[in-house]
């Protein structure tokens, strides 16, 4: 047992549990003071000092910076709601950190069940994945650079988290026939006509376009509008200028955006 009475750094260290270059650093960021010295010019430690430093190193290994540890350990001076304030928002950082690792887990693991499987290690949702692949299987030398085109695309709005879970898990039950996937081959080829050409002279043409999209991904039944309708503007999609490039397809996706938001009001 540590008795009351004078230390040098070392031995206050020790009881500690840490090293006197750690207490010196402490000192230099001013968290713990210093104490007086002796004659001899040595750091003459008490056991309060003892306490404060017993102190600061639990509250930093609960992962509390070091830069609010001395406003917490000052008596008499330290604002209780100041304390509440720096311990809630450092839980709330924590929690943040803990929903950020399970998404990476549920990835890694969805993941590591596709390598196992054999299959692409693929952004887009498993069920969109497959029933592309399949199609791009199924098709022939002309359809085939349109629907890989398309897979990568989509691959890339989901990568940059532009694509909504429902507007994938509509695509994917509004290709289950020969006749939807027929009317999707012909949106897909009118949405490639459309790149390089000037919005504004091609608006009735992207409206068509749209209002096809839009029934088409309809008819899958997946957007109830309940809790998780679609946005109900265009002005809160993610910005598309970066993964949809051209100004023509762009407005397209604007333009079938609109309508589901639509039907969610009606």
């Amino acid at each position: 047992m540590v008795q009351n009475r004078s230390m040098r750094i070392g031995v206050v260290a020790q009881a500690a549990e840490t090293t006197a270059r750690a207490v010196r650093h402490y000192h230099q960021l001013g968290v713990l003071p210093e104490p007086i010295r002796t004659p001899a010019g040595y750091r003459d430690y008490s056991m309060n000092d003892l306490v404060r430093l017993m102190r600061i190193r639990r509250l930093a290994e609960s992962g509390v910076p070091l830069g609010a540890i001395s406003a917490m350990t000052t008596v008499g001076e330290t604002d209780e709601n100041d304390v509440i304030g720096h311990l809630s928002d450092l839980i709330e950082g924590i929690e943040r950190e803990q929903e950020s690792l399970r998404v990476k887990k549920c990835r890694l693991l969805a993941l590591l069940e596709d390598a196992r499987a054999g299959r692409s290690l693929t952004a887009l949702p498993r069920p969109l994945s497959d029933r592309l692949s399949e199609l791009i299987d199924q098709s022939d030398a002309i359809t085939r650079p349109e629907l890989e085109r398309e897979r990568d695309h989509l691959e890339v709005l989901a990568l940059s988290g532009n694509l909504p879970e429902q507007w994938a898990t509509a695509m994917t039950d509004s290709l289950r026939t020969p006749e939807s996937v027929a009317t999707y081959m012909t949106a897909l080829a009118r949405w490639s006509a459309l790149s390089g050409e000037d919005p504004a002279g091609a608006k009735d043409r992207i409206d068509t376009l749209g209002v096809d999209i839009a029934a088409l991904l309809l008819t899958s039944n997946v957007f109830s509008y309940s809790a998780h309708s679609p946005p109900q503007d265009t002005d809160s999609l993610p910005d598309l200028s970066e993964t949809i490039p051209d100004p023509a397809q762009r407005a397209v996706v604007l333009r079938v955006a609109s309508i589901l938001a639509e039907g969610a009001d009606a």
